[in-house]
């Protein structure tokens, strides 16, 4: 296929280049086009397998463009390609590519889109994978036919998370490996916490530390509060170890986690329940008098310590 395209490519030299960056932790995307001469549905998905095997940060995907003035563009009708004769001369189909599979490949990139680059899955749906011997385009296909729904507008990065922890439910539930769910789960919960955090961007109001007990206190929109079922540094260890072996070293231990964005460096603060449920109990109406009396379990002294704490930190900000 490259070679109708004069382009040339060591697929194992980029694979074990690409995992130097992984290693190294630098940030990467890849591009991807199907619908090329010689290209078919089947390929596209080989293709698509290899580049989520890489571990992209994103991974973008394109439909063929026939642009006027290139060289393919001179030699379309000896590969029998149909196009659009107008911007942004998509592909239409070709001899190995028809309308039907050229729709089924949109499908497969939207679920790409949503489920790994708006859903930042980048960290952890190898893991899944891994886990359950699926292929990637297998499971984002699946992920298209059961999961998107036809909304017809942006879905939030708090929807996708939600829909990533039930799709994978049902996975796992699928291949018979419900026990190994909820170490996963967490995973989930931990990423896209941080991906919405990140895409929040840092609190940019003024950051007042001053409060009284009439003041009204108010969750930053990066500010995420998670319940765990294990710790999170034990959690940071996967990738070391597979979900079986975690299982094996590890037990269940109830962890509260607040996910925050402070000046751009988003950042996990892991608190007891007390504190956990102070957050919780924070909203844009309530004012800090009353979130006291709702939370009898925690010492005013500390309470006002912490919310200190948490305004110049700017996980919280005062109406």
């Amino acid at each position: 296929i490259l070679s109708n395209v004069n382009r040339n490519f060591d697929s194992e030299k980029y694979a074990e280049k690409s995992s130097l960056l992984n290693t190294a932790g630098v940030i990467f995307g890849l591009d991807l086009i199907y619908g090329l001469p010689g290209d078919t549905l089947d390929g596209f998905k080989y293709s698509l397998n290899y580049a989520l095997r890489l571990q992209p940060n994103h991974l973008d995907i394109f439909p063929l463009a026939v642009l006027p003035g290139t060289a393919l563009y001179d030699i379309a009708d000896s590969f029998n390609l149909k196009y659009n004769h107008n911007a942004p001369y998509t592909l239409i189909s070709s001899t190995g590519f028809s309308a039907g599979d050229m729709t089924e490949a949109e499908s497969l990139k939207n679920a790409c889109n949503v489920f790994y680059n708006q859903g930042g899955a980048a960290g952890w749906m190898f893991m899944v994978l891994e886990t359950l011997g699926i292929e990637p385009s297998d499971f984002l296909q699946s992920f298209a036919e059961n999961i998107i729904p036809d909304t017809g507008r942006e879905l939030s990065l708090n929807e996708i998370n939600v829909m990533q922890i039930q799709f994978v439910k049902e996975q796992f539930d699928k291949h018979h490996r419900s026990d190994l769910f909820p170490v996963m789960e967490d995973i989930i919960k931990i990423h896209g916490s941080m991906n919405i955090s990140l895409y929040a961007g840092p609190y940019e109001g003024e950051v007042k530390t001053h409060f009284n007990c009439n003041s009204v206190i108010r969750l930053s929109p990066a500010t995420k509060i998670i319940e765990l079922k294990y710790k999170f540094d034990d959690l940071m260890t996967l990738g070391e170890f597979n979900i079986e072996e975690f299982l094996v070293q590890y037990r269940p231990e109830k962890t509260y986690v607040i996910i925050y964005n402070c000046r751009g460096s988003v950042k996990p603060l892991i608190v007891d329940k007390s504190i956990f449920k102070l957050m919780q109990s924070i909203n844009n109406r309530t004012p800090f008098k009353k979130i006291l009396k709702n939370n009898p379990a925690i010492a005013t002294d500390e309470a006002v310590e912490f919310i200190k704490y948490a305004l110049a930190e700017t996980m919280i900000s005062i109406v």
